[in-house]
């Protein structure tokens, strides 16, 4: 398979030739250059990151045999001055530039493991590409148009977001825009369905065809009418699904037009859809926001030094929020769903350091103290949306909430409209109510305890926030989580600290069962099974590589109910009519 990228600025032409003929080796990169550079063009830029990820990426890390040639051949100097970057020395003589990339799924790396939605694979029968860790830039062609070929063989189908122009070249306003369309080729089943002005496309790689595009359009068409009631009309005129189902689970990744998911290839039984359904109804929200909705740091992204923008609980917790209630307000589920939803949140939230407010984890999701905090966002972020979003509509008198101000930031700002990153509180209160900066120091800025229960109650909905039951039942001592698409283990008791364990060590094994996505619910179901007292061993990774292994006991104590929602039986008729207005996308 080969790809062609063509690039054209300032009188110059660049075409990419990415050869990837081998499947177990490297993508071969070739760069021509017609016409000729400057000093301005001299450096050769991997990505650190990319938007939309939160994590250090270094794709300059998996670039072998760098080399720059002159019109004879000749090679030119060319000095790599740091992980990402590579001077070329006399760019106005380059005419070359050769390089080679391992595939991201099969190569190993000592830290900052890039999720497989976000990387590379190539396999005999399909391809996942996600091009920025393929495709760099030279130093001021950033913003440049591109025209991308690819080519395949003759029984693969191509899947990807981007449009084609009349000479059948896929076509990319920059580089921003060419690596927010990953593409999916292969065997895959492909479906269509048009919703109002919007094209839906569900492109899907099945390892042994289980899952089909056709399943999951049927799986997923309530929702994404549900989404349109909710959002009004969708500000796109073209949306692609990409599906890889195999042998890991590893999530999402969202895109301006498109979004890509790899997860275990399984029956799709109604838990399943169920949350391949709730991860696409997150992702698809981001075409409001960052796509609609995103300051200034995110349209001019820095790919060698990136930025941080405080508003993560913008463009995370309030889209996994809008997540949960568009489903809600579609009747795709009931309000109990919707609170125990709301629930495992907040238990969720207890892993984490709650000295961490919403614009330190933004602020620091770059960095490793960061990362280990960021999958709060889709936790705590998400409760706090709900929050501000009853607040609103108190304030409002049952007329505005969140939606209709999420709406209304849509139509002033739009996709080539950004808004100041350091402005965007106070024009939030503008659009809003003074009470609503209160809210911002609190609970966005600051990290004072959340007012769940005087909330919910406006909602005729209780909350305890612990209670305890005389069932005496199985105590690990931890929690098991999921990570980067790797099991971790989580709020560890005091005494399963003592013997040396610590919070997000990678679960291995237990009693010399190796654990994974699969059988972990079979084999820890084992364990709590035993009588009380028993011993046991766990086996897992620590964050230096060191695996190691220790004797655990299995302890019983009464049950702990925690973050407890109750629908009130008979609630007051204000708070019947608040909760039905609040269950409901008001006329827009």
């Amino acid at each position: 398979m080969l790809i062609v990228v063509s690039i054209r600025v300032s009188g110059q032409k660049l075409s990419y030739q990415v050869d990837v003929s081998d499947l177990d080796s490297y993508f071969k990169v070739t760069v021509n250059v017609d016409g000729k550079l400057s000093d301005k063009n001299k450096i050769y830029q991997f990505a650190s990151t990319v938007p939309g990820t939160y994590q250090v990426m270094d794709i300059g890390r998996y670039v072998n045999d760098f080399r720059a040639l002159d019109v004879k051949g000749n090679e030119i100097q060319v000095i790599k001055i740091s992980t990402n970057q590579y001077e070329l020395t006399k760019p106005k003589k380059v005419k070359t530039i050769l390089y080679e990339v391992a595939e991201t799924w099969d190569t190993p790396v000592e830290y900052h493991t890039i999720y497989k939605m976000c990387g590379t694979s190539l396999e005999k029968d399909h391809a996942l590409i996600n091009p920025h860790c393929l495709i760099g830039f030279l130093s001021g062609m950033q913003a440049s148009p591109i025209n991308l070929s690819i080519m395949y063989p003759r029984d693969w189908i191509v899947a990807t977001a981007l449009n084609k122009n009349d000479k059948g070249w896929f076509v990319a306003e920059s580089f921003d825009h060419l690596i927010d369309s990953p593409f999916l080729l292969g065997r895959l089943s492909h479906v269509s369905r048009q919703m109002n002005q919007t094209k839906i496309e569900i492109f899907t790689y099945s390892k042994t065809d289980l899952i089909n595009s056709e399943s999951l359009m049927s799986s997923m068409v309530k929702m994404l009418e549900a989404a349109h009631e909710f959002l009004v009309d969708f500000p796109v005129d073209r949306y692609t699904f990409l599906y890889h189902f195999e042998d890991e689970i590893w999530g999402a990744w969202e895109h301006s037009f498109s979004s890509a998911y790899v997860f275990v290839e399984q029956p799709l039984t109604e838990e399943y859809v169920n949350t391949i359904t709730t991860a696409a109804t997150h992702e698809f929200f981001h075409i409001i926001t960052p796509l609609n909705i995103h300051s200034d740091i995110v349209e001019q992204f820095n790919f060698e030094s990136p930025i941080p923008s405080e508003h993560l609980w913008l463009y995370e917790g309030v889209t996994e929020w809008a997540a949960h209630m568009i489903q809600l307000r579609g009747g795709i589920y009931g309000l109990e769903q919707y609170l125990m939803q709301q629930q495992q949140k907040l238990i969720n939230n207890e892993m984490f350091n709650q000295n961490y407010s919403l614009s330190e984890l933004a602020l620091k999701s770059y960095t490793e103290e960061g990362q280990v905090q960021y999958p709060n966002i889709y936790s705590k972020g998400a409760i706090i949306a709900s929050l501000l979003d009853i607040r609103l509509l108190e304030l409002s008198n049952g007329q505005r909430g969140l939606r209709e101000v999420i709406i209304d930031l849509t139509r002033e700002y739009g996709q080539h409209k950004a808004f100041f990153e350091d402005e965007f509180f106070n024009v939030f209160i503008d659009m809003t109510y003074p009470e609503i900066e209160s809210f911002i120091n609190n609970y966005i800025k600051g990290t004072r305890s959340l007012p769940i229960r005087e909330y919910y109650e406006k909602l005729g909905v209780g909350y305890v926030e612990q209670s305890k039951t005389s069932e005496a039942v199985a105590e690990l001592g931890y929690s098991v989580a999921l990570k980067g698409g790797e099991l971790v283990i989580v709020n560890l008791n005091n005494k399963t600290k003592s013997t040396g364990l610590n919070d997000w060590d990678k679960l291995v094994a237990i009693n010399e069962n190796k654990v994974n996505l699969e059988n972990a619910n079979e084999i820890i179901g084992a364990i709590i099974q035993l009588p009380f007292e028993s011993e046991y061993n766990i086996t897992v990774e620590k964050s230096d590589g060191q695996v190691i292994t220790k004797k655990l006991i299995l302890s019983g104590d009464t049950k702990a109910v925690r973050h407890e929602f109750e629908i009130l039986s008979n609630p007051s008729e204000q708070q019947l009519k608040f909760r039905n207005v609040w269950m409901k996308n008001l006329p827009y």
